[in-house]
């Protein structure tokens, strides 16, 4: 992401706002339902040791009211895993929704192609 953003001469919180922008457009064309997020595996979201261990390197990502909105309801759908009780709330997260979008986009192809099984 950090080489894209540098090739199109601009910071990774635009270019993350950019694609997730561009996925919410297609969101809302095909319908929150019909809209198919990348599938995750855990490679692609850190687990909560190493987020604690790279806080220092998160990015902005400004997005529009509309893109937002898009995100909540993508969010609130089943099987996208954006609803948590944290200390007896109820929290929005998105920590999957995210990702998900994002891994659509070209950029991602090749780390999101099926690898070879190793040879021993």
């Amino acid at each position: 992401m950090e080489r894209e953003a540098v090739w199109r001469g601009t910071k990774v919180g635009t270019l993350t706002a950019d694609i997730l922008h561009s996925e919410a457009e297609k969101a809302k064309k095909q319908g929150i339902s019909n809209y198919e997020m990348h599938p995750l595996r855990d490679i692609y979201v850190p687990s909560n040791s190493t987020i604690e261990k790279t806080a220092g390197n998160q990015i902005s990502i400004f997005l529009t009211d509309e893109d937002l909105e898009t995100l909540q309801q993508l969010t609130q759908r089943p099987g996208n895993n954006g609803i948590r009780i944290v200390n007896g709330r109820r929290r929005t997260t998105y920590r999957y929704v995210i990702p998900g979008m994002l891994l659509n986009d070209p950029i991602f192809a090749e780390l999101t192609k099926p690898r070879a099984p190793e040879q021993k």
